[in-house]
């Protein structure tokens, strides 16, 4: 059971992340121009290397894009956990709150 739970989180921030990448590169301007000279760079490196040399520019672009997706899904984690973190402690907070306007309301009515 734990661990089919832990699948669909898993399964949950992996597609949160691409839901992300996929919003990003819609609608964020700075993100589309960023992109757009990466791959200009890319294309101006590519045609001044030989093949061989092409290919090794591709295994480190992919490289680069697996290591980078590892520490986005660590964020992602990290930034859920703090996420769940700081909801249980809201939830202390107003227990704690509840309690002690109970207890005020209690005072109160036995003053009456």
């Amino acid at each position: 059971m734990i661990k089919s739970i832990l699948r669909l989180i898993q399964d949950f921030i992996e597609n949160r992340s691409d839901e992300i990448e996929n919003g990003l590169a819609k609608n964020n301007r700075e993100f589309k121009d960023l992109t757009l000279k990466i791959i200009d760079l890319q294309n101006k490196i590519i045609k001044t290397i030989s093949p061989d040399n092409q290919l090794l520019l591709e295994e480190l672009d992919d490289l680069r894009t697996q290591r980078d997706s590892i520490v986005t899904e660590a964020i992602y984690k990290k930034g859920l956990c703090d996420g769940i973190k700081i909801e249980s402690i809201i939830h202390n907070v107003k227990s704690r709150e509840i309690k002690q306007f109970d207890k005020l309301r209690d005072g109160v009515r036995r003053l009456y």
